[in-house]
C-alpha cells in the first residue's frame, strides 16, 4: 500500500505542477491580452476561449494534490470537541461518503466527456476552442481524488483501528 500511496502522491505532485503552469500561462496570456488592447487597440484573439480551457485545469488538477497536502477545507471546530474515537470514526465515514459522491461524478464526467469528444463539442467565437479536453480535465481531477481517499481512509483506519478502543 505504501508503494501506491507514493505513486499517487507523485502523480498527485505532477497535476499540481501542471495546474500552476495552466495558471501561469493564464497570467501570461491575460497580460499580453490587456497589453495589447491598451497598447495598439488590438486584443489577442482566443484569449477568452483559452482562458476557460485553461482554468478547469487549473482547479480540478489541484484538487487531489489538496487533498494529499491535508488544504481541503474541514469543520475543525466540531472536531476539537470530540474524542479521539469519535473523531476518526467521523473523518472514516466522512471520506466512504467523499468516495461515493466523488466516483459518481468521475463517472458522470466521463460520460460527459466522452459524448463531447465525439460530438467534436467547440466553444463558439472567433475562433472555436474544443470543450472535450476541459471535460477530460474535470474527471482525471476528480479520479485522482476519489483514489487519494481511498489512500486516505487505509491511513485512519492504520493509525486508528475503528471499532478497537485503544488509548
Amino acid at each position: 500500500m505504501e508503494v501506491y500511496k507514493k505513486l499517487i502522491e507523485k502523480i498527485s505532485k505532477l497535476f499540481a505542477t501542471i495546474s500552476a503552469v495552466c495558471l501561469f500561462i493564464i497570467v501570461f496570456v491575460t497580460v499580453f491580452d490587456v497589453g495589447g488592447r491598451i497598447l495598439f487597440n488590438r486584443p489577442v484573439y482566443g484569449t477568452l476561449g483559452t482562458i476557460r480551457t485553461l482554468l478547469v485545469f487549473v482547479i480540478f488538477f489541484s484538487l487531489p494534490f489538496a487533498q494529499v497536502s491535508k488544504t481541503h477545507i474541514r469543520v475543525e471546530f466540531i472536531l476539537q470537541k470530540m474524542n479521539k474515537y469519535k473523531r476518526h470514526l467521523l473523518l472514516s465515514f466522512g471520506l466512504i461518503y467523499n468516495i461515493l459522491i466523488v466516483g459518481f461524478l468521475t463517472y458522470g464526467c466521463i460520460r460527459v466527456a466522452q459524448k463531447s469528444f465525439m460530438m467534436k463539442e467547440k466553444l463558439s467565437g472567433i475562433m472555436n476552442y474544443p470543450v472535450w479536453p476541459g471535460r477530460y480535465a474535470v474527471a482525471i481531477g476528480l479520479f485522482l481524488l476519489s483514489l487519494q481517499y481511498l489512500v486516505d481512509i487505509y491511513d485512519y483506519y492504520k493509525t486508528y483501528q475503528i471499532g478497537k478502543r485503544t488509548k
